[in-house]
């Protein structure tokens, strides 16, 4: 049974919003498969939420569709992979923008058309300036020259624009986004708490014999580590996704 979750704000306030951040961004459009409002649906956000509650949400919805929970269905796995691709694609362009896709436009970007407008309206107050004075004659010359050189190397295709970069893979952009185990180093049976968390960074959900990095999840008794499951979504730096039997003896508390 998924945990309840605040209702989702209605999806015709930021609609126009998301559907235009993948054909006309400020900067480069976003992949035309990522679908941001099933993304705020299933997070229960709205496109105007702080970075925080988009961030907690998103650790909510990880935990309701985790592998491992005793009544997950066989569509979860396919779910929490589609919801990590579609945070992370959230995230950069949260990094590259300033705000989340749809969102409303900072406050400096929406005076920028005003300011605009201001300065190209009738000067009616202000008398346009005196026309400058004639150029000497061989001012005009070279004038002439650079404006037959400047039509030249247009023709010849100086100034096109260069092809924008490749978009990168959402999975790789999700991979290079999660923090790596230090090389060298591997978790293993045995291995303390406070190693996990120099290895791996702060868990996403944390308590006191599991923590959780997404999807993968290491179990812990008496203070070390005694169980691991490694996602190849987020890998822990594990030998094995599943840790084997165990030669050494429990430990004991």
């Amino acid at each position: 049974m998924h945990s309840a979750r605040p209702p989702c704000p209605s999806r015709t306030a930021g609609a126009a919003g998301v559907a235009l951040e993948s054909a006309q961004g400020d900067a480069e459009p976003m992949p035309r498969d990522t679908d941001f409002l099933e993304l705020y649906d299933a997070l229960g956000v709205a496109p105007d939420c702080s970075p925080q509650a988009f961030r907690q949400a998103y650790r909510r919805r990880v935990a309701e569709l985790h592998p491992d929970r005793a009544d997950a269905g066989a569509s979860d796995l396919e779910r929490l992979q589609r919801l990590n691709a579609a945070y992370a694609r959230a995230l950069d362009f949260q990094r590259r923008h300033g705000r989340l896709p749809g969102a409303p436009m900072p406050s400096a970007a929406r005076a920028a058309p005003a300011a605009e407008a201001a300065a190209t309206a009738p000067a009616a107050r202000h008398p346009a300036p005196p026309p400058p004075a004639a150029a000497p004659r061989s001012g005009a010359l070279f004038g002439a020259i650079g404006l037959a050189v400047v039509l030249a190397a247009i023709a010849l295709g100086a100034f096109d624009d260069a092809p924008a970069p490749a978009a990168q893979p959402a999975a790789e952009t999700q991979r290079a986004a999660a923090p790596q185990p230090a090389s060298g180093r591997r978790i293993e049976l045995g291995t303390s708490k406070s190693a996990v968390r120099a290895l791996l960074g702060a868990p996403l959900l944390e308590t006191e014999n599991r923590w959780d990095y997404g999807p993968s999840w290491i179990t812990f008794r008496c203070e070390v580590v005694d169980g691991w499951y490694s996602s190849p979504l987020r890998p822990l730096g594990t030998s094995s996704s599943h840790p084997g039997e165990s030669t050494l003896p429990p430990p004991r508390c």
